[in-house]
């Protein structure tokens, strides 16, 4: 009944494409807002915890029905953590959909979200941090790939993770990022030579022994 009224007020519009989607289960197509500016009164009257379940549930229904990464996320976005993992993933994705377009900054504000809502500091998520910020500032990729070190111990694992910052680049721009390369290099067994190869390189233009 209350859809009801606020379609008859013209505040409430068909959503076609799901944007600003209010989601209903009784499988009606959904509705949005017909206004940025009645959206944002409604939601600013809702407790942030109910704010928070809501966007929880439009990025669930915006995921299933088909709708790009980055308009899932932007709900994330809008919010605090939630404890999802499934958030995690969806914010991943984004990343990788504007990393398509070079927008590096978008890609590092969603890792930085993903970041905030990953259990037990995801070593992949720090991974993907340290990958994004490369293209925008060494010494924030330089911080998240230590963070990714502290938290693998499997050499091979660590290596896959490492692979997109081994760049001269981060080499240079910090006396750490030798050792950190030419102690994976050391320990990488001599059958992976795709994992091996740029660490040691690395490693040499650091000055550093690969092993």
């Amino acid at each position: 009944e209350a859809r009801a009224v606020l379609r008859q007020t013209g505040f409430l519009a068909p959503a076609a494409d799901g944007g600003g989607a209010v989601e209903n289960t009784a499988g009606r197509p959904a509705d949005r807002f017909s206004h940025e500016a009645v959206r944002s009164a409604v939601l600013a009257r809702i407790d942030p915890v109910t704010r928070a379940d809501l966007h929880a549930r439009a990025a669930r229904l915006l995921s299933r029905i088909g709708l790009p990464a980055t308009r899932v996320a932007e709900h994330f976005m809008a919010i605090g953590p939630v404890n999802d993992q499934w958030a995690v993933a969806a914010l991943r994705q984004a990343a990788r959909e504007v990393v398509t377009s070079g927008d590096w900054e978008a890609a590092s504000r969603y890792l930085r979200r993903a970041a905030a809502e990953a259990v037990d500091s995801d070593p992949q998520v720090a991974a993907d941090l340290a990958a994004a910020e490369l293209h925008r500032n060494v010494r924030p990729a330089l911080q998240h790939m230590h963070a990714t070190v502290q938290r693998v111990d499997d050499v091979p694992e660590r290596a896959a993770l490492l692979l997109p910052v081994a760049n001269p680049l981060v080499t240079l721009a910090s006396s750490d990022a030798g050792p950190v390369f030419a102690s994976v290099a050391a320990a990488l067994p001599a059958a992976s030579p795709d994992l091996l190869g740029p660490f040691a390189a690395q490693a040499l233009i650091a000055g550093e022994r690969p092993g």
